[in-house]
């Protein structure tokens, strides 16, 4: 990327974090999914079932991408075109689903293909902000990714407003809004790397080396992430049903979600100074406890009160996990292919969830909420074992050292 004056500095800084917030108002627009199946009348046991079809997609198109954007080394171009996809198939779903209720199936299969973009746009602009990060220019990663912390609360809120006069489908047409000026700014925008791989030639297939990807840190932290994927699905996809126990309309899930991603912010702006003092790997593991905390809020509150409380956690937590997975995926994977290292263990998690999200609406309807939710903190302090585990055994046992600031 070379020199750059601070000015040239700034001029990045604004125009990247300026993307982030219209991205994540489109993230805050496809996280009504579940609210709008609900409009439509779909019962929470389909709604699961649907959960997990959209999740197919997922299997094969991150690791796809991951070795699009590693040849090309470009995850900000493989970030654009994602995003213009998703944003078309996500447009079409209103009008889908005036067609063929009550089995919607060419509204399904519009949010099914838009799978195949969207979780792999998330995945680019993580990659691209790390290597802004790592390439010494002075932009952090957490000094940007808090716009979109921003961007997120903001829509949060503004759609319990906006939905009181609109149907819940309108969520899709902002999603287009606001996806194409968050495409012509990541298109006006550099997509450095470090001074190696600013130099290094764009890799052939042939060239990559895939058998470098699995090793045993990255075989650990896979299988945390393949244990966390259960828990963590269904908190999300189920969340507003812990709101409509207490009697809140689903279009209230705005105002939570505002609440946590306002609380990400601070998570976000202390990550590096507290990553530089603890390491990666303690804070994992304390954003792994406020993690069942914040559901442990959920499965035994007696209030609503206790749902802000978990919401306020999960900001927090959520902030900091962010700053360290990502950037602990990168350090543990073979330098050139970390995008996909990223996206194949996104990838094979969503193998999971496939079986989990389908499964955990009929788990829900059996246990009821709270017995539900108390099995999702369960969950959550398992997989923060087995990773206590893999650590411990790697380090002791096997004598393998960590990568040098994890």
């Amino acid at each position: 990327m070379g020199k750059r004056s601070n000015e040239s500095v700034g001029s990045i800084r604004l125009r990247l974090s300026v993307a982030e917030i219209l991205y994540n108002a489109c993230i805050a627009s496809d996280g009504y999914r579940t609210v709008f199946l609900q409009s439509l009348g779909v019962s929470v046991g389909r709604i699961g079932i649907i959960s997990s079809l959209s999740t197919i997609a997922n299997i094969v198109a991150p690791p796809v991408w991951g070795v699009i954007s590693d040849r090309i080394r470009s995850p900000r171009l493989c970030f654009a075109l994602c995003l213009g996809l998703s944003a078309l198939l996500l447009a079409a779903v209103p009008f889908a689903s005036q067609i063929g209720a009550p089995l919607y199936i060419l509204m399904i299969t519009c949010l099914a293909m838009a799978s195949l973009f969207t979780g792999p746009a998330n995945n680019m602009i993580e990659q691209w902000l790390v290597r802004i990060d790592n390439s010494g220019i002075g932009i952090s990663y957490g000094s940007v990714r808090l716009w979109a912390s921003l961007g997120y609360a903001v829509m949060g809120i503004a759609y319990t407003r906006i939905l009181e006069k609109l149907p819940v489908s309108s969520v899709y047409f902002f999603y287009l809004v606001f996806a194409i000026p968050a495409i012509l700014l990541a298109l006006s925008l550099p997509d450095p790397g470090t001074a190696a791989e600013r130099k290094a030639p764009r890799l052939r297939l042939r060239e990559m080396p895939f058998r470098r990807i699995c090793h045993y840190w990255i075989a650990v932290y896979l299988l945390y992430t393949l244990l966390n994927t259960v828990p963590h699905n269904w908190k999300i996809t189920y969340f507003v049903y812990l709101l409509n126990d207490y009697g809140y309309s689903s279009i209230s899930f705005g105002i939570f979600m505002f609440l946590s991603a306002l609380c990400e912010v601070p998570a976000l702006i202390i990550s590096k100074r507290v990553i530089a003092r603890f390491g990666l790997m303690r804070t994992m593991f304390f954003c792994i406890a406020a993690s069942v905390a914040e559901t442990l809020c959920y499965a035994l509150g007696s209030s609503i009160v206790y749902v802000y409380i978990g919401q306020i956690i999960k900001g927090f937590s959520l902030g900091m996990s962010m700053a360290c997975s990502i950037q602990l995926v990168y350090r543990l994977a073979h330098k050139g292919l970390e995008t996909t290292t990223q996206a194949l263990i996104g990838s094979v998690s969503s193998i999971v969830t496939i079986v989990v999200a389908a499964f955990g609406g009929f788990a829900l309807e059996a246990m009821g909420l709270r017995p539900f939710f108390g099995l999702i903190s369960v969950l959550e302090g398992f997989a923060g074992l087995v990773l206590l585990a893999g650590l411990a055994v790697g380090t002791l046992g096997l004598k393998k050292p960590l990568p040098e600031g994890v």
